[in-house]
């Protein structure tokens, strides 16, 4: 029994190596009211990212923070399986009194209307995208 113990430990070292990867980014935005610029401070907001709801109250700047989600993964070495990251995610940020905010965020940067590149959405080093000031609109 200790002779099979011992001899299966270098083929597990060997063999699998433990890997991370995204499940799910995170998030972070500055709401502003869209007429007045004005921060949504201390409000209820729903932030729903690829179909996943979740709570948060913006604190006294308007700021919202959802962090991202990682696994942790056994793979093996040289031959997969691999995991590989998301690159994109479905963002939607509801406040009561506002018209939803809803953005389709990827990794790879899109050309706008007027041929600019969109730079919003940035990714920091916690996986979480940076969505800068987020006007919303009154309803």
């Amino acid at each position: 029994m200790k002779t099979t113990f011992l001899m299966l430990i270098p083929v597990l070292l060997a063999g699998c190596v433990p890997a991370t990867a995204l499940n799910r980014y995170g998030v972070q935005a500055r709401l502003v009211d869209g007429a007045t610029s004005a921060a949504i401070a201390k409000r209820d907001v729903v932030v729903t990212i690829d179909g996943k709801d979740f709570r948060r109250r913006t604190n006294s700047k308007g700021v919202i923070e959802v962090p991202a989600s990682k696994g942790f993964y056994w793979t093996v070495a040289l031959c997969g399986p691999v995991y590989a990251n998301r690159q994109d995610a479905r963002i939607t940020l509801e406040c009561e009194d506002y018209t939803p905010y809803r953005r389709h965020w990827s990794v790879f940067q899109f050309r706008q209307a007027d041929g600019s590149l969109d730079t919003r959405g940035t990714l920091d080093d916690r996986d979480r995208i940076l969505l800068g000031d987020v006007p919303l609109k009154s309803r």
